[in-house]
């Protein structure tokens, strides 16, 4: 029965005595009555289960019907038909505190770029009064560390809060 079931191969196009290379491998060794039971006992779990598998295409080549292997794409409502109020609720706050993240970067290269306007005015203006010129670097650096102080709350608060 062995040499028969050997040649045979399952649902899966697999050959059968792989199968009992595995199974005699894990079964133990202390009786060749216990393995030999337990060597029968696998093949019939493994005709079980190639009963209920669908039928291979082609049982050379170990094809296995797709439709096991590749579940059916789904709308983006239909992820979450499952999804209480509230998943959907802090799914909704999710997204747009993380797009809020996202805008914080832009904003803080627009206000750093200025901030360098700011140093190269200086600059110009340090030849001509110099008095003056570190008073107008003072006022507007204070006014864009108090922009970038803002900005960093925010962007605590909509990656954290």
């Amino acid at each position: 029965m062995s040499g028969q079931r050997n040649k045979e191969t399952s649902a899966l196009g697999v050959s059968a005595d792989r199968y009992s290379t595995v199974s005699s491998s894990i079964a133990p060794t202390t009786s060749d009555k216990y393995t030999r039971s337990s060597d029968e006992h696998h093949d019939e779990k493994l005709d079980d289960i190639a009963e209920l598998l669908p039928p291979s295409k082609n049982a050379d080549t170990a094809v296995v019907d797709k439709t096991i292997l590749e579940p059916e794409p789904v709308g983006v409502l239909q992820l979450f038909r499952f999804a209480t109020p509230l998943d959907r609720v802090l799914t909704l706050a999710g997204v747009f505190f993380s797009c809020a993240s996202g805008v914080v970067t832009p904003v803080m290269i627009i206000i750093f770029s200025k901030l360098m306007g700011v140093i190269i005015q200086y600059a110009d203006l340090s030849a001509a009064d110099l008095e003056s010129a570190n008073h107008y670097l003072g006022h507007e650096s204070r006014h864009y560390c108090l922009l970038f102080f803002i900005l960093g709350i925010v962007m605590f608060v909509v990656s954290f809060g």
